[in-house]
């Protein structure tokens, strides 16, 4: 089998470690709607504005 870090097509590898999988969170329409404004207004996708404001705010 082929090292899958020498493969030139596709998604780069990356290790487990750095590998992100789906999770989910309940909340209604009208919060879905104020985190997308909000992620728009700083130009940044859902996902990242969520990680941002869960991870990084004080």
């Amino acid at each position: 089998m082929k090292d899958k870090s020498s493969n030139s097509v596709g998604r780069p590898y990356l290790p487990p470690e750095k590998k992100r999988k789906v999770r989910s969170i309940k909340m209604s329409d009208q919060e879905w709607e104020e985190i997308r404004s909000r992620a728009a207004a700083e130009t940044m996708s859902v996902s990242m504005y969520i990680r941002k404001k869960a991870l990084w705010s004080d």
